[in-house]
């Protein structure tokens, strides 16, 4: 008999033949063993004969289950094998868009499949997303810096001090978007790791406020900036990220919003949840791509470029806020009337 440490190295397929024949043999010999028995008085003379081909018969058996077992066992463990080969093809070529064949049994080992099959097609995607985030954030970071270079190396010329300050102050506003942007990677980065929320109990009316007060002061009276309903309401949630969040849906609609225009908000309680609404009279956005407006870096067309100071990013950190506390965002828009962006989210706990 082989040690049990030495049968526990062998391989799988191995050790379940070995285990399948050893469990025949034993039912061969016993039930050989019974009917000697049974025979023993009567037959005296041919149990010699009859054990010699008892063993034959055994050790055929044997072999015949071990070879057997080897056969079934590699049937039954292929889409473990497959998994392994698709598992060592991914680290050899980084690609991940791989896929392992269903077994048509439900069992544990389909189980085992689909759940590999799900974890690299989400494994791909955000691979995918990773590589156009780097791709987006190089060529967005791209321009910032060529405006410093250039400003930079103007000012090692003898320019007028009217030009010579024109030039830092281009510098330093390519600074401050540069640094806004970084802040807004680190910050998306931040929500891709579920680290984004930390749950308090906010007075989701304040923020409407606070924001909308935030807005008029900043305005000036360029737009007509409107609070409407602001019904109490209580969340769990970050109140810094919900600040941002509803910051972000404002500013949009007051960049995107010729001066004289109307932009509201307005907080309601539905049910269960409420709805953070920012409506404007802005230029609006095109059915063509309405479905892109919180991708990151995502530019519509020339008429609602962001300017200078924007980073292209502030309808991804809403989106993305608004799904980090259990919520949704939705957007309806028409071409040269305006837009409507509503939050929905889950109540809070009611206030004792």
């Amino acid at each position: 008999m082989l040690p049990l440490t030495t049968i526990q190295r062998l391989p799988i397929r191995l050790r379940l033949s070995l285990w399948f024949a050893l469990f025949l043999s034993v039912i061969v010999v016993g039930l050989g063993a019974f009917l000697l028995g049974s025979l023993e008085n009567n037959l005296q003379g041919e149990i010699d004969e009859a054990r010699h081909a008892l063993i034959v018969a055994a050790a055929a058996g044997a072999l015949g289950c071990l070879i057997g077992g080897w056969w079934l066992t590699g049937r039954a463990l292929q889409p473990v094998a497959e998994v392994s080969r698709i598992a060592r093809r991914i680290r050899a070529t980084g690609q991940f868009d791989q896929h392992i064949a269903e077994p048509p049994a439900d069992d544990e080992l389909r189980e085992l499949t689909v759940t590999f099959n799900e974890m690299l097609m989400g494994l791909n995607e955000m691979v995918a997303r990773q590589r156009q985030f780097l791709a987006d954030a190089s060529h967005e970071l791209r321009g910032p810096l060529t405006v410093i270079r250039g400003n930079l190396n103007l000012l090692t010329y003898d320019l007028p001090e009217e030009e010579r300050a024109e030039a830092l102050v281009d510098a330093v506003e390519a600074v401050e978007r540069m640094a806004s942007l970084i802040s807004n990677l680190l910050f998306l980065a931040e929500v891709d790791a579920r680290e984004i929320v930390d749950r308090q109990p906010v007075a989701l009316d304040e923020v409407v406020l606070e924001v909308w007060q935030r807005a008029k002061q900043l305005d000036g009276g360029s737009h007509d900036v409107v609070l409407g309903e602001n019904d109490p309401a209580l969340i769990l949630g970050d109140r810094d990220r919900l600040v941002q969040m509803l910051w972000g849906l404002v500013e949009n609609a007051l960049r995107y919003t010729a001066p004289g225009g109307r932009v509201a908000t307005s907080l309601r309680v539905q049910g269960t949840g409420v709805e953070l609404v920012v409506s404007d009279t802005g230029c609006g956005i095109s059915s063509d791509h309405l479905p892109h407006v919180f991708d990151r870096f995502y530019r519509v067309d020339r008429a609602r470029t962001p300017e200078r100071g924007s980073t292209g990013l502030g309808l991804t950190i809403v989106k993305q806020t608004a799904e980090a506390h259990g919520g949704e965002v939705r957007v309806r828009s028409t071409p040269g009337e305006g837009s409507v962006f509503t939050v929905a989210l889950p109540m809070g706990p009611p206030a004792s």
